[in-house]
């Protein structure tokens, strides 16, 4: 029968109907997600290689967890690479080399934003931006904080190389990029207005608020030992995060130590930004924990420097290092979204040192 308004009457073909107790949660769909890894070594030259898992989540363009995409952008020096996202936020962390970034999104004003950039150094930008990214030089990452439990590290020219022949990174830049484009991907929506304005962290800041942390009461005997990267926006008064959507943590894990368990409803898209060649520096994570505060069954993750690895939401996870050497890792989260929604349920295992 045709509406009276003159409008096609709706049907009820395309509808669904589910019993409740069946249907509330959707096993068959919600995989719990792989811990995998991906070696910014193993990056194309020229082009964007993504720590993929959208085949285990039934999604059709590249994803890490539901909400987020992470891989690594190789860039030979004296080329340029293009990137392109719809996506409200994207954070970029400089693995190595040293070069420049235009960028340009809807609504910006004409001219191109542009921020040049180093090893060490991590910028954000917003709003589906359109970005190249030029490459001078494939300069490796100055070692970050001590050697060891004691002295300071040497100033960075002493520990910096041009790499052009050095390694499977060939003299190459190298960005590890994560971006909320999965999330916007299955809701069908693209971005009408930037949330936020680009933004660099230099790596010389971010070293010296790392110290501070490290110095200040109490430090020793936190879950984490660390900063987080936010900005001067309404919003991230109340979330303390990167973006709307996006969390970063710089962590540093001392020599010869163990951070305890905790876990998050927030996927982790772990990037071991520097750890000992040799092996000794890994991450344990396990859906359970015992009454005796230690992981059950565990997985283990080795930390290689460059590489990213995914922690499933809701596993408790601990840091370990069993060597004389720090090693730092930068986990990238869609905490934004979750401290949004009231969602994250951050959670310490019981320890016997008390928190400052």
């Amino acid at each position: 029968m045709a509406d009276p308004r003159g409008a096609a009457a709706l049907s009820g073909e395309p509808t669904v109907i589910h019993e409740y107790h069946c249907a509330a949660q959707p096993r068959d769909w919600l995989k719990p997600l792989p811990v995998r890894a991906l070696d910014s070594a193993d990056a194309k030259i020229g082009g964007v290689t993504y720590l993929d898992l959208s085949d285990h989540m039934g999604v059709d363009s590249p994803a890490s967890s539901p909400n987020l995409a992470a891989g690594f952008v190789r860039v030979a020096a004296g080329s340029s690479v293009s990137t392109h996202a719809v996506a409200t936020s994207q954070a970029f962390f400089v693995v190595r080399g040293r070069g420049s970034t235009s960028m340009a999104w809807p609504g910006a004003a004409e001219e191109d934003r542009a921020v040049a950039w180093s090893a060490g150094d991590l910028f954000t930008v917003p709003a589906a931006a359109r970005c190249v990214h030029a490459s001078d030089s494939g300069a490796e990452l100055p070692r970050l904080g001590r050697r060891d439990g004691g002295g300071a590290t040497p100033p960075p020219e002493a520990s910096t190389s041009e790499g052009a022949s050095s390694g499977a990174s060939g003299g190459a830049a190298i960005l590890y990029w994560v971006h909320d484009a999965p999330l916007l991907s299955y809701l069908g929506v693209a971005p009408v207005c930037s949330r936020f304005e680009p933004a660099l962290y230099e790596r010389a800041r971010l070293e010296a608020e790392v110290e501070r942390v490290r110095h200040e009461p109490g430090a020793a005997h936190r879950n984490r030992l660390g900063i987080l990267l936010s900005c001067k926006a309404g919003w991230a008064e109340r979330t303390k995060t990167l973006t709307p959507t996006l969390w970063a943590l710089l962590n540093v894990l001392p020599g010869r130590t163990v951070q305890p368990p905790h876990k998050h409803n927030s996927v982790a898209i772990d990037l071991a930004v520097q750890a000992p060649e040799g092996g000794g520096v890994y991450t344990l994570m396990s859906p359970k924990l015992g009454p005796d505060g230690e992981l059950v069954d565990p997985v283990r993750m080795e930390w290689r420097s460059g590489a990213a690895f995914v922690t499933p939401p809701g596993w408790w996870h601990s840091h370990h290092n069993e060597t004389d050497e720090e090693a730092w890792v930068l986990p990238v989260q869609d905490v934004g979204l979750h401290t949004h929604m009231q969602t994250l349920d951050i959670t310490f295992a019981a320890r016997s040192a008390p928190e400052a």
